[in-house]
């Protein structure tokens, strides 16, 4: 008869699946502007979407002017930076095996983080 995880191991693997998915992410991200700066597409970031970066940075003492920036830095990532991860994505998943399972485990991470 299999045995579920007690609390316990449950947590500790819930923290040793966080802990890989934010190293990955890391990775991930890293990769995605290197791609970006190889393919010579950091033009396509205006100026303004790297100051909403700056000012959710500077803002974070402040609550309304955090959840401000925010919102307009979330605003700048969907129209500017999510289109160009989606095509890195699928760049990567084509060129490499192991890129595309990597990927599929992160998904998988972020469906169980939702959930959990």
């Amino acid at each position: 008869m299999d045995q579920i995880l007690n609390r316990k191991e449950f947590n500790r693997a819930v923290r040793a699946l966080t802990l890989a998915y934010e190293a990955l992410s890391v990775s991930w991200l890293d990769a995605f502007f290197s791609w970006c700066v190889e393919n010579d597409l950091m033009k396509s970031f205006p100026e303004r979407f790297w100051s909403c970066l700056s000012e959710v940075a500077s803002n974070f003492q402040s609550v309304t002017e955090m959840k401000t920036s925010i919102d307009v830095a979330m605003d700048a990532i969907e129209r500017y930076m999510l289109p160009l991860m989606e095509d890195f994505r699928q760049y990567g998943c084509n060129a490499s095996p192991m890129f595309k399972f990597w990927d599929m485990f992160c998904n998988a991470i972020e469906i169980m983080l939702q959930n959990i």
